[in-house]
């Protein structure tokens, strides 16, 4: 059993002090945890010597070794605990003027004990806003870090915003704010007041943050999906139409597929796709075949050695063959990313269909949306409203019957094989009768003797 490093990614990787101020803050969260972890203190000394009034700043190996020992005792059990659901859940926020940072622990039989750090930067429009806003982000990020922890648990959020601490009572708040308190309402968080001397943790975090600014740029589109060939040449797949700005030259094998931002060698995969390595080899060595094959075969070509297929549109477009191996990711990246949207299944389809192609999409994708866990918990079912029950109205017995014939069954003596029923609407009396066979003038007979 390991800590999950996604989890202590802000811890490890924070970046070591530039100023005696920066040190006395990372000192302020050492010292909260010194009562769990020992010598803790001990390890310090080399950064505490450094605030001494009769010594400059400064930084050298000592301080360095220092630092990155704190930091991984930091990250390491006793101080860091799993998740225990049993136990109650307690998340300290803390924004400033370049980042914010949380801290998620519960309160365990000798204290509380932190059980995953995050921290990101602000963008440069974020680090215009004002305080409030700033803590409002920092709590939104913590949030949605956290949600695959904290959602279906009472979680209590501790700030030094007083501001925040409000922002589900208020009517009147700021864009920014106003789109957290949305975003907050899927979880049951109760909002309190934290002192900031008193919530050192969350404000180391936030003066040193790690993670990027998660805001998405302004071109949404081309941040969507992007395919590149020879990373010099690229060729973009916008949100809505497939853009071929150039053909990639040749004599190179560095053919690149981008999803999200991750790079994927789409050459290799492609080779090793039982479908596309059958349909290159067919169209390299040729042979005989029928006219619907040939009507098939020739809407595929081969672009420095990656396979496309033209769409059957009006306006035929290169449509990326995409290989078993990155359907899913394809998936992900128009549904489920933050400019997929969630659509539902046609608006996927039809986005998939203006990219790339892969056989048994459709089922494939229907599968694949109506399985997603945050549709089914978020979507409501689109059906209508029942409809007002419609009584048929009936004035006395055997004014009105339901006639109708049931078979056939096994043959009996008397040689019958059906049964014709009726049934009174009013005080649901039931009249039967075999017959051997469900004519018309069964039926006349049926009425006239038992009716």
């Amino acid at each position: 059993i390991m800590m999950d490093p996604n989890k202590v990614t802000s811890i490890l990787r924070m970046e070591p002090p530039t100023s005696k101020r920066d040190i006395r803050v990372f000192l302020g969260k050492i010292g909260f945890y010194s009562r769990f972890q020992k010598n803790l203190q001990i390890m310090a000394q080399p950064l505490t010597k450094r605030l001494r009034k009769d010594i400059e700043m400064g930084w050298g190996v000592e301080e360095q070794c220092a630092f990155n020992n704190l930091l991984e005792s930091l990250a390491q059990y006793p101080i860091l605990r799993h998740f225990d659901p049993k136990l109650s859940i307690e998340m300290r926020i803390d924004a400033c003027g370049i980042g914010c940072g949380f801290v998620l622990g519960q309160i365990h039989s000798d204290g509380f004990h932190p059980t995953m750090y995050g921290s990101r930067q602000f963008s440069d429009r974020e680090k215009l806003l004002p305080p409030h806003d700033q803590e409002a982000i920092g709590l939104g990020y913590a949030c949605k870090s956290t949600e695959s922890i904290i959602k279906g648990y009472n979680v209590t959020a501790k700030t030094d915003n007083c501001a925040v601490c409000h922002i589900n009572k208020k009517t009147k708040l700021s864009p920014q704010m106003m789109r957290v308190a949305l975003l907050i309402q899927e979880f049951d968080l109760k909002i309190v007041h934290k002192r900031g001397t008193h919530n050192k943790d969350a404000d180391c975090l936030s003066r040193f943050p790690v993670n990027p600014p998660t805001n998405i740029g302004d071109n949404i589109e081309e941040q969507l999906f992007n395919i590149t060939l020879n990373s010099s040449e690229p060729i973009n797949v916008s949100a809505s139409t497939l853009e071929l700005t150039t053909t990639a030259s040749s004599g190179t094998d560095s053919e690149v597929f981008q999803i999200n931002g991750g790079t994927i060698n789409l050459k290799k995969l492609q080779q090793g796709d039982s479908f596309i390595k059958s349909i290159r080899a067919l169209l390299e060595l040729g042979g005989d075949f029928e006219k619907r094959e040939i009507n098939e075969l020739s809407k595929y070509t081969i672009i420095d050695d990656v396979l496309y297929r033209r769409s059957d549109d009006r306006n035929p477009r290169l449509l990326i063959c995409v290989p078993k191996e990155l359907r899913a990711d394809v998936l992900y990246a128009c549904h489920d990313d933050t400019t997929g949207g969630h659509m539902g299944y046609r608006k996927t389809l039809k986005k998939i269909r203006e990219r790339c192609y892969f056989p048994g999409m459709n089922l494939y994708i229907k599968n694949y949306v109506e399985s997603c866990r945050e549709c089914q918990t978020k979507k409501s079912l689109p059906s209508q409203s029942a409809g007002l029950l419609c009584p048929i109205k009936v004035g006395g017995p055997f004014e009105m019957i339901g006639i109708d014939f049931l078979g056939p069954f096994p043959i009996s003596e008397q040689g019958n094989k059906y049964l014709i029923v009726a049934t009174d609407y009013l005080t649901k009396w039931v009249e039967c009768k075999a017959t051997p066979t469900c004519k018309s003038w069964e039926v006349s007979k049926f009425l006239v003797e038992q009716i």
